[in-house]
């Protein structure tokens, strides 16, 4: 077998070709595990925020929606609680916010929940039967650049149940 300087490079370019795709095929996995990792992370954010919330929203009442919701602000509601009053309970209205600044879930003023910096904002709106959350990340942005949102229903239990 004759070795020539130019099989030689010949070799050297298909060689190099190969390892220039091999890189491209890796770096393009990679770049795809890292989007998936980012997601992940959100919806799992997204799924402990919902089921705390829910878990301490299940023993309140439900009012009416002009009752629970407070003007103005997207990033609180108020919703009744039985409050032990001698021996006849009442209702008070307590609210759960956001607190942007803090990054805290907030419940009658105090911290029920502490959020990652994967969560950049939450608004709440009240519906006749439920109240939806949405949850917003500046972490992942869609095809058109937007923030990555996502609404979760809180509250089930108690629309069901009604």
């Amino acid at each position: 077998m004759d070795l020539t300087f130019g099989g030689m490079i010949a070799s050297l370019i298909v060689v190099t070709i190969l390892f220039g795709m091999m890189g491209l095929i890796f770096n393009q996995t990679f770049t795809t595990l890292e989007v998936n990792q980012k997601y992940l992370e959100f919806f799992s954010e997204v799924q402990m925020i919902s089921n705390t919330l829910n878990q301490v929203l299940s023993q309140s009442v439900w009012t009416t929606k002009d009752d629970m919701e407070i003007a103005g602000a997207t990033n609180k509601f108020k919703i009744g609680y039985f409050v032990p009053n001698g021996s006849m309970p009442t209702v008070s209205n307590l609210v759960l916010e956001y607190d942007q600044t803090s990054r805290e879930l907030k419940f009658n003023g105090k911290k029920v929940l502490e959020l990652s910096q994967m969560i950049s904002n939450i608004k709440f709106a009240v519906n006749d039967t439920n109240i939806l959350m949405t949850i917003e990340t500046d972490k992942i942005k869609d095809k058109e650049g937007k923030n990555t949102t996502y609404t979760v229903p809180l509250l089930t239990i108690l629309t069901q149940s009604s």
